[in-house]
């Protein structure tokens, strides 16, 4: 299984809703990996409206650490 595109929630066959539904809103696990880290560096993080790049570092950022994360979970 490739942890970067595969589906962030498992899929569960849901008899009330007739079928195979998906419970990951669309997210992969890199995606909802990107999203989490993104909101521990914000969060924990010093007054970033003084730097005007902050926010463009903590997107790209985010994407490598879970992309790096993610990949050393898949060996």
């Amino acid at each position: 299984m490739d942890n970067l595109i595969s589906p962030a929630h498992p899929v569960v066959d849901s008899y009330e809703t007739g079928g195979t539904m998906t419970t990951s809103n669309g997210f992969t696990k890199l995606e909802l990996a990107a999203l989490m880290i993104a909101q521990g560096l914000l969060a924990n993080s010093p007054d970033w409206s003084e730097k005007e790049t902050s926010i463009n570092w903590v997107s790209i950022n985010s994407v490598k650490y879970a992309k790096a994360i993610l990949e050393e979970a898949n060996k």
